[in-house]
């Protein structure tokens, strides 16, 4: 498939983050298990529009970042080989700079891994078709977004990538359980440093984008996505017991939103051209 004007664009992926924790990876067919209060919580903000969720879109999956993390302690994680490339040739380009098919085979992967977690059936050519298609989107979507942030002067420094790294060396339980995880994914350290400088870019440019001011969130609102999830008839506390929470759905909701209209802008102009 081929794409080399954004008037067909490529929808944008639904993700991660606030760089702490990705919930799940959008699977219409297979519903993720969760607390008895999140559940449908999330359900009816619809998680797929969760901004944690959008930047792991934003970020390129192969990102091992806070948003990724959450993969590497998940239990069943599988290596199918089922997307083992020998085609050097580049999976997209972007505005000329190429996605290389090495980034798209480890998204792919890391996506099946995160989907077996939550069992779906990663033999299902379907559902095997769904991660493919959400790995180049999700690679274009970052690409698109980092070239944007050096544009507008967006810098990461070697001493804010390392301090990354070092975050994220001890969140998975020190530098030789983070070699074995990356190992897992065929990740280099070389492309971990990669991906945490294209995530500080790009967070760098959302905060820009999404600004400071909080925006306000009405009882109506509130109200509405508490009934949506069922209310109490569905098992929920009282609503005044949940209502931060929802007030905090509410918001991501909306800067998920503000993120997914902003790329979209990016690419009107973009010129994009998936090979695979």
């Amino acid at each position: 498939m081929q794409e080399n004007n954004q008037k067909e664009t490529l929808p944008t992926e639904g993700v991660q983050p606030v760089l702490t924790e990705v919930d799940t990876v959008e699977m219409p067919e297979v519903a993720p298990e969760a607390e008895p209060v999140a559940a449908p919580l999330a359900v009816a903000a619809n998680p797929a529009h969760d901004i944690k969720k959008y930047l792991l879109a934003a970020l390129a999956v192969v990102v091992i970042s806070a948003g990724l993390l959450f993969v590497l302690e998940q239990q069943g994680r599988i290596s199918t080989g089922l997307f083992t490339i020998t085609d050097k040739s580049p999976a997209a380009l972007v505005n000329g700079i190429e996605i290389k098919r090495a980034d798209y085979e480890s998204s792919v992967a890391q996506l099946v891994s995160m989907g077996a977690s939550q069992g779906a059936s990663t033999t299902d050519a379907v559902v095997l078709a769904q991660f493919q298609t959400q790995a180049i989107e999700t690679l274009v979507n970052g690409e698109l977004l980092r070239q944007k942030a050096l544009e507008t002067g967006k810098v990461a420094s070697k001493e804010a990538v390392d301090a990354r790294l070092a975050e994220i060396e001890a969140s998975v339980g020190g530098p030789e359980l983070l070699a074995e995880r990356m190992g897992e994914f065929k990740i280099t350290e070389e492309t971990l440093r990669r991906d945490i400088e294209n995530e500080i870019l790009i967070q760098a440019l959302f905060d820009e984008v999404l600004g400071t001011e909080e925006t306000e969130v009405t009882d109506v609102e509130v109200e509405a996505l508490y009934d949506q999830a069922g209310g109490a008839e569905a098992g929920l506390p009282p609503l005044a017991e949940v209502r931060e929470e929802i007030v905090g759905q509410i918001r991501q909701n909306q800067q998920q939103q503000k993120i997914a209209e902003y790329v979209e802008t990016l690419k009107v102009d973009a010129q994009i051209e998936i090979l695979i």
